[in-house]
């Protein structure tokens, strides 16, 4: 639960090289603490979501929200045209968002390959220090 966030987190960095955060509520609520106690042990956080890194995780790799979204528009277009959900094949998305941190990046020490620079979508957020 939350009043566990920054036990389990102070735990984490003393036992990992890295922590990778998955999408749930309890950590989204926390996510300025996690990266606190992460960026002053020099840990690198991976995150889930492209907001993750924004809020100052290192990194992310996810699905395309946009394109989950037009996917899913489409499936439903077609529920709504009559065609049986049994007959509607399910769909996988495979259009990924590579997010990184250059100001958290630079925070751990680490820097960034002019070809990574290219294949990325670089934020900056103001938190790392």
């Amino acid at each position: 639960n939350s009043s566990e966030i920054q036990s389990a987190t102070q735990t984490l960095v003393g036992i990992t090289d890295a922590i990778y955060l998955p999408i749930d509520s309890t950590i989204l609520s926390a996510i300025p603490q996690i990266i606190d106690i992460a960026l002053q042990a020099k840990k690198p956080i991976y995150g889930s979501a492209p907001s993750m890194v924004t809020s100052g995780a290192l990194a992310s790799v996810s699905v395309s929200e946009w394109e989950t979204g037009r996917q899913a528009a489409q499936l439903a277009d077609k529920y709504l045209q009559g065609i049986p959900i049994n007959q509607i094949p399910a769909h996988v998305v495979d259009s990924f968002v590579h997010t990184v941190n250059q100001e958290t990046a630079k925070a751990l020490g680490l820097s960034l390959s002019a070809n990574l620079v290219k294949t990325v979508e670089l934020v900056n957020t103001g938190r790392a220090k």
